[in-house]
Parts: structure tokens; sequence; C-alpha cells
């Protein structure tokens, strides 16, 4: 039995037969093709490319912020001055502007900064944490000036009954 376009001893099946001007012809006209759609599609890839990249670099700067905020409200809230916990926190990240507000118990510290990149300069974004502790108790054995005295820090509700 034999199968049509099978030929035996043969493992691929055999081609048209075309001229080699024909096949030339038809490699000619693809010929830079790829060049063209790749050079359509670089300008796209750079500018996703460009916004994920500006994305991560306001997700950096943001735990900077956080981070700022949260190591100057930390040494201030231990006792240091205030000069040594800005200068802590703008280690962490310079560009931040640090706002510090003070109650009776804690302290809180505010730090913003505007968006990185390309992503802050379009958008304007500006990147803000607040960080608030309890103001710890000094460790000279007197009470805290700040602190209200003894037996004002009791709920009501106990007071009543």
């Amino acid at each position: 039995m034999i199968i049509r376009g099978f030929y035996p001893g043969c493992r691929h099946p055999p081609r048209r037969a075309t001229s080699n001007r024909a096949a030339h012809r038809a490699r000619e006209a693809e010929h830079g093709a790829i060049t063209a759609e790749f050079a359509v599609a670089l300008p796209a890839i750079i500018l996703v490319l460009t916004f994920c990249l500006g994305a991560l670099s306001v997700g950096i700067a943001q735990i900077r912020v956080d981070e700022s905020a949260r190591v100057a409200a930390r040494e201030l809230a231990r006792g240091a001055d205030e000069s040594t916990a800005l200068r802590a926190a703008r280690d962490i990240e310079p560009q931040a502007q640090l706002q510090v507000a003070y109650t009776s118990e804690n302290v809180q510290v505010r730090a913003e900064r505007r968006a990185p990149g390309i992503i802050g300069s379009m958008t304007g974004w500006v990147l803000s944490s607040s960080s608030t502790v309890r103001v710890e108790e000094l460790n000279t054995g007197q009470p805290n000036p700040d602190s209200p005295p003894e037996g004002e820090n009791e709920n009501k509700s106990e007071k009543e009954t």
C-alpha cells in the first residue's frame, strides 16, 4: 500500500518545488518587519517600565517617611532633645518636613515629603505619616511634669461607682 505523499526512508514530507528567485522575493518582502514592530512597541514598553519604577520609588519613599516619623516620636518619648530626634529622623529621610506636637501623655510627629520621580512630578502627591507615642517616665524617679497628677487617670465610670 502506497500512501500519497509518503516516501519510504524519508523523515519529512516532500516540499513544493519553488524557484530560488521566488523564495528570495518572499524573504525580501518580510525583511525589516520585526524591526518595525519593535520600533512601534518600544515606546510603550519604556513608558510601562518608567511607571513601574516610579511606583517602586514612591513605595520606598513612603516607607522611609513612616520610619522617620516613628524614629523621631520614639526618641522624643524617651526624653531626647527635639533637635537630636529630628536629626535622627532626617538621617532616614533627609527630604522629610517634620512637625512635633506634645500632649499631656503623648508626643506626635508628622512627617511629609513630596513623592519622588515621574509620579511625584506628574501628580504632585505628598507622602505623609504620623506617629504617636506615649511619653515614658523619666528615670530620675520624679514624675513627668507633663503628665497629669495621680488620680486623674481613672475612668469616670469607676469614680461614679
